[in-house]
């Protein structure tokens, strides 16, 4: 049995410094630290995952740190569950075995409640350290230019999604509103919620 930390060094945080401390206080065998150019790869959380064994102990600063939504949010707890592994989380005050938190049902609801938000703010903070290193801070990526100039233009979704190369509609719209730019078509309650051509594509609809 191992009681392992992890920690993803989040870019300028006052309490970056503090967290980790806080970690390495926990006696760890080992803990992981990614770093934020590798936000979205995390290969150090990924060879935390496959090392983990029944039993174990995982130390987190926080679940919004460690996993990047509600999805891998679900996973890590199955593998918790099916492995027997206790799952401490820091800055959350959620401990498994309720032996360092006494965790209630409230405060576990607003955790996963605020995580969708709390990894887009990590997940933005990853590629704000991506554009500076390429020397764009401050500037939007050539490619959220395209998508937002084509959108401002009433070009159709499809022709949008082409151009810029993204895998999905969802991934448009999600440039759209990182960057405040309003949604001036029809919401399409079929399709997610997400909003659809207004019907100026020869009457129908993405």
């Amino acid at each position: 049995m191992a009681r392992i930390g992890y920690f993803l060094a989040e870019p300028k945080s006052i309490r970056a410094g503090e967290d980790l401390k806080k970690l390495e206080e926990q006696n760890c065998d080992v803990i992981y630290k990614d770093v934020i150019k590798n936000e979205t790869t995390r290969p150090e959380w990924k060879s935390l995952i496959s090392s983990m064994k029944r039993g174990d102990e995982l130390f987190l600063i926080s679940l919004h740190n460690a996993v990047r939504g509600p999805r891998q949010l679900c996973l890590l707890l199955e593998l918790c569950r099916v492995h027997r592994i206790r799952l401490v989380s820091l800055r959350d005050q959620i401990d498994s075995w309720d032996d360092m938190f006494k965790s209630s049902t409230a405060n576990v609801l607003d955790i996963i409640g605020a995580l969708p938000g709390d990894t887009l703010v990590m997940r933005i903070s990853g590629e704000k350290y991506d554009n500076n290193k390429r020397g764009v801070k401050g500037q939007k990526s050539e490619r959220d230019k395209i998508c937002i100039k084509m959108y401002q233009e009433g070009y159709p979704i499809d022709d949008i999604q082409k151009a810029t190369n993204f895998s999905s509609k969802s991934s448009v719209f999600r440039i759209l509103k990182k960057y405040g730019i309003e949604f001036t078509r029809r919401i399409n309650k079929k399709n997610d919620g997400l909003p659809e051509e207004s019907g100026q594509n020869n009457g129908t609809d993405e």
